[in-house]
């Protein structure tokens, strides 16, 4: 039944699978859909774009987390010399920390008393124990993939607007044959309809100008454990277990209540939490 909602979800709207997994562990879930376009792994600190890992996106990660560096450090020597530590100590790809212990409980609270809780969070989950840099948040990566969808519709716009003024040219010149005559032009390599390039009705085209501002995506987030939270104060409508209503209401800042209005980077935006 989850795969189906997921086919039938995928159809309609642009699905980013978001997780703490390395790249190697998503890549064994069996969504059931097609590869999604993009995919955030490492708690949003690498980008995978039909499967492969985005460099830019992994150095500006890099770069957002390089002040918690020392404390990442300081973490795997601690869980190093843990007595309760079950599983190796991994620092995965240079963006956080992790390992298993056989008292999670105590193993956090050691980490919390010795590190820069201004810059990093630990969480445990189960058995598993993580440090995260503050930066490092799925909130975060779903803030960036924002700008970075909204960028990439302003370049596809862009280079669309200069396709119709090359096709426009062009059939000014008489090198093309009519619009009748002709349902295809080429355009940079591209096939593209006669009407598209013009922005007529039958394409669904508005003729906004290719430099006019893109709409801001409409966010949708859900999750289940506390590093999903933080997704809360990123999107319009944001879905949980009942269990992280407090932490969801503290991320954005409404102190008790669901419905909530913020600023954002793309402006004025309503939001909702639903919680089962």
């Amino acid at each position: 039944e989850s795969h189906r909602r997921l086919k039938e979800i995928s159809k309609n709207v642009l699905l980013i699978p978001t997780t703490t997994r390395t790249a190697e562990q998503y890549g064994r879930i069996d969504l059931g859909i097609e590869t999604p376009l993009y995919a955030l792994v490492c708690n949003g600190g690498v980008l995978l774009k039909n499967g492969c890992e985005d460099a830019d996106w992994y150095e500006e990660s890099l770069r957002l987390t390089a002040d918690c560096r020392g404390e990442l450090i300081r973490a795997e020597k601690l869980l190093q010399q843990d007595a309760d530590r079950s599983f190796e100590v991994r620092n995965v790809k240079e963006l956080f920390v992790f390992t298993k212990s056989d008292r999670p409980d105590l193993t956090a609270g050691l980490l919390r008393a010795a590190l820069d809780l201004s810059l990093v969070d630990v969480f445990q989950n189960g058995v598993k124990v993580y440090v995260l840099p503050k930066s490092l948040t799925k909130g975060c990566a779903v803030r960036r993939m924002q700008k970075r969808l909204v960028s990439e519709a302003a370049e596809v716009k862009l280079r669309r607007g200069n396709e119709r003024s090359e096709a426009g040219a062009k059939l000014r010149r008489g090198n093309e044959r009519s619009a009748e005559d002709a349902p295809f032009s080429e355009a940079s390599g591209k096939k593209i309809r006669i009407s598209e390039l013009s922005g007529s009705p039958e394409s669904g085209e508005n003729n906004q100008d290719a430099g006019s501002p893109i709409g801001e995506p409409f966010v949708i987030a859900a999750g289940d454990s506390e590093f999903d939270v933080s997704m809360a104060g990123e999107a319009e409508l944001f879905m949980a277990p009942s269990a992280l209503r407090e932490q969801a209401l503290r991320e954005v800042g409404e102190g008790g209540e669901a419905d909530r209005s913020r600023r954002s980077e793309y402006g004025s935006r309503a939001g909702r939490l639903l919680f089962a």
